[in-house]
C-alpha cells in the first residue's frame, strides 16, 4: 500500500491531535496519585479526643492550608475523599452510622466538612468554656506552653466579645469558691448558662432570694431547753397522837 505525502502528514497531525488529548487525563491521574500519597505522608490521621479539645474543627483548620497549596491540583470531590481517609476506624465508623442512610458518596464537599464539624466537636457552652478558661492552671507546663494553652482558651471562650455586664457575673463566679457557697455558685451558674445576656443586677437579685429562702427553710438552730416538772414531795405518813379513852 503507497501513502502519499498527504496520507502520512495526515495520519501525523491524527496521531499528535489525539496524543494532546489524551496527555493531560493521565498527567492528572499520575500527578493525582503522586498528590495523595505526598499528603498522606504531611498529614496526620484524625483521633478525636474532646477532653483534650481535638476537635475536627480545629484538625481540619490546621491541615486545610496544606490541602489547599500542596493538594490544588486535586479535584474537590478527592479532596474530600482524601480526608475522610484519614479518619481513624472508630471515627470513620461514627461518620458513616451519623450520616445514614446517606452515603459518603452522597454528600457534597460542604457537607461532609459540615457534618464532620458537627459530629466531632466538644459540645460546651460559651459559658463554661469561659469558666474553664478562668481556671487554667500551670499544672507543670512550661511558660511557652502555657502560653499556647491561655491564648487556645482564651480564643475559645471568645473574651474579645465580652460586655462590661457579662465580666461582673464572672467575677462574681470567682468570688463564690468557698464550699459554704456551693448552692448559690450553682444556681448562678444555671442562669448564666441559660441566658448568657442575663443582666448582672437581676442575677443578684435572684440569688439574695435565693438565700433568702434557703434560710428561711434552714432548720432553727436555736437552743431547745427541756422543762422539767417541778418534783412533788411523796406526803409524809400521818403520826397522829394516840386517843385516850
Amino acid at each position: 500500500m503507497t501513502f502519499t505525502a498527504e496520507d502520512v502528514q495526515r495520519i501525523v497531525s491524527t496521531a499528535v491531535r489525539e496524543a494532546l488529548q489524551q496527555a493531560p487525563k493521565q498527567t492528572a491521574s499520575t500527578s493525582g496519585y503522586t498528590i495523595m500519597d505526598h499528603l498522606n505522608s504531611r498529614i496526620p490521621k484524625f483521633t478525636f479526643k474532646p477532653e483534650n479539645g481535638h476537635t475536627f474543627e480545629k484538625w481540619y483548620a490546621r491541615y486545610a492550608p496544606i490541602l489547599e497549596s500542596e493538594g490544588g491540583a486535586l479535584a474537590m470531590k478527592d479532596t474530600i475523599r482524601f480526608v475522610i481517609s484519614k479518619l481513624n476506624s472508630i471515627e470513620y465508623d461514627a461518620f458513616v452510622n451519623h450520616i445514614k442512610p446517606v452515603k459518603i458518596g452522597d454528600l457534597s464537599p460542604d457537607d461532609a466538612i459540615e457534618q464532620l464539624t458537627k459530629l466531632f466537636c466538644v459540645s460546651m457552652s460559651l459559658f463554661k468554656r469561659r469558666i474553664e478558661s478562668l481556671n487554667i492552671k500551670r499544672s507543670g507546663r512550661t511558660l511557652k506552653e502555657l502560653t499556647g494553652v491561655i491564648n487556645e482558651a482564651a480564643e475559645d471562650a471568645e473574651w474579645g466579645g465580652i460586655q462590661l455586664d457579662e465580666m461582673k457575673q464572672y467575677i462574681l463566679m470567682l468570688s463564690l469558691m468557698n464550699s459554704e457557697d456551693n448552692d448559690i455558685r450553682a444556681r448562678a451558674a444555671r442562669l448564666m448558662e441559660e441566658d448568657i445576656d442575663y443582666f448582672f443586677p437581676e442575677v443578684m437579685d435572684d440569688l439574695e432570694n435565693f438565700e433568702q429562702l434557703k434560710n428561711d427553710l434552714a432548720p432553727s438552730t436555736t437552743k431547745r431547753f427541756e422543762i422539767n416538772p417541778p418534783k412533788r414531795e411523796k406526803p409524809k405518813p400521818f403520826a397522829g397522837r394516840g386517843i385516850v379513852i
